[in-house]
């Protein structure tokens, strides 16, 4: 799971503008149909990463930015959290 999370942390943390649960879940081949669930599982880890305060989203269904990233919607006390096991 730590290696998954580090792959997404990586993508938001070089994307300009943050990106959408489909763009990172199509980039890591992980945006597939689960049980009539498509994007269910990338969806799943970037909730993780946000009650962890590695990532955070603009708005519902808005795009995604690592955390210390494009303003880091406010939370900027939570970019240490990355060290939780992130690989760089």
């Amino acid at each position: 799971m730590v290696d998954i999370k580090g792959a997404v942390f990586e993508l938001l943390e070089r994307s300009e503008g943050g990106m959408t649960t489909a763009e990172i879940g199509r980039s890591l081949g992980i945006y597939m149909d689960h049980a009539g669930h498509e994007g269910h599982i990338s969806g799943t880890i970037l909730a993780m990463m946000e009650t962890e305060g590695a990532a955070w989203q603009e708005a519902p269904r808005g795009k995604w930015h690592a955390a210390g990233r494009d303003g880091d919607g406010g939370n900027s006390e939570n970019t240490g959290v990355i060290s939780i096991g992130f690989r760089r």
